[in-house]
């Protein structure tokens, strides 16, 4: 049976997407991991922060210790 243009288009793409997916699993150490309660609340605290000006940029910090 002979391959056609379309089924080597869907191959090229399916390899692609594996190769994608197999090399972000293999160099994310947190890959498949779930954010934890305390970690998110601490993430949504300090993008709030942010949002509210209230966020210390580390060059000042870094003059006011010297």
């Amino acid at each position: 049976m002979a391959i056609t243009i379309k089924e080597k288009k869907i191959e090229k793409i399916v390899e692609r997407t594996v190769f994608r997916i197999l090399q972000r699993a293999l160099t994310d150490p947190d890959f498949g991991l779930e954010v934890r309660p305390e970690f998110e609340k601490k993430l949504k605290k300090s993008i709030s922060s942010r949002k509210n000006g209230r966020l210390k940029n580390f060059d000042d910090i870094v003059s006011s210790l010297q």
